[in-house]
């Protein structure tokens, strides 16, 4: 018979839910996401968040990036004020899709998109 495996000392506590908190502040995150994927003794569970976080973060970033390119060289004002617009409902999805991430965690739940892994 084998020996159960010991219970985590941290799980189910309220130091993971933080932990998991700040992977998913809106532009702040990415910094402690990167912090725990290099720990080796992270959890899986923090694993996960921290890809999350740093995928939404960089896709963010590179759209963002391009829009604001495409609007320094847009050919007139109408395309320019179309680009940032849709620099800032995507800022504002960002945070929405944080938010509701860290929703989830305040429920208990893994922090996951629907159609994700």
């Amino acid at each position: 018979m084998k020996p159960s495996p010991l219970p985590d000392p941290f799980a189910e506590r309220p130091l993971t839910k933080l932990q998991l908190w700040f992977t998913l502040i809106p532009f702040l995150g990415p910094l402690p996401a990167l912090w725990w994927l290099w720990q080796p003794q992270t959890s899986p569970q923090q694993r996960q968040a921290s890809r999350l976080a740093l995928r939404l973060f960089l896709i963010w970033l590179a759209a963002i990036a391009a829009f604001s390119l495409g609007a320094t060289q847009a050919p007139d004002q109408v395309w320019q004020f179309r680009l940032l617009f849709f620099e800032g409902t995507l800022s504002s999805i960002y945070v929405l899709t944080c938010l509701g991430l860290m929703f989830q965690v305040w429920q208990g739940k893994n922090p996951r998109l629907p159609g994700g892994e």
